[in-house]
């Protein structure tokens, strides 16, 4: 998803920039599945509401 890579991108400033510090294993590529993650979670919760708003008129 393209809103997933543009926030690991704007993570990846603040690490260069020396504004965001990983620890404990944490680094940007589990940044972007986290991100992922978050989004589809969001986007199947949207696709759910919208069909049961459908069937429920």
């Amino acid at each position: 998803m393209v809103s997933s890579l543009l926030l690991t991108l704007a993570e990846a400033v603040g690490v260069v920039l020396q504004y965001v510090h990983y620890e404990h294993g944490w680094n940007l590529g589990w940044t972007f599945v986290s991100y992922m993650l978050a989004m589809l979670i969001v986007i199947g919760y949207i696709r759910l509401v919208s069909l049961t708003s459908l069937r429920h008129g």
